[in-house]
């Protein structure tokens, strides 16, 4: 399972970490970056510095938990989840 999930997670660090480096006023409009999870060296970027929105990634990230949750029964179907609200700001 770590060895699935580690790509994923060292994939969101380095994004989250980029965005944080990124001049304020850049946007990409597509931006992906490929890395050696064993050597962490980058094989391939195209906006990789610019900052984005990760809501493509959030999504499959809270998908990939979801139902890992669901398989060694810490979270069930029926359950009820607290959700945050959302900041208008």
């Amino acid at each position: 399972m770590f060895r699935l999930l580690f790509p994923l997670l060292f994939s969101l660090w380095l994004f989250i970490l980029g965005s944080l480096y990124a001049p304020e006023h850049s946007n990409a409009k597509y931006a992906h970056i490929v890395i050696d999870a064993e050597s962490g060296r980058t094989l391939h970027s195209l906006n990789a510095r610019t900052r984005n929105y990760p809501a493509s990634l959030t999504k499959i990230m809270t998908l990939y938990m979801t139902f890992d949750a669901l398989s060694d029964g810490t979270l069930r179907l029926n359950q009820k989840l607290p959700v945050s609200r959302i900041s208008q700001g």
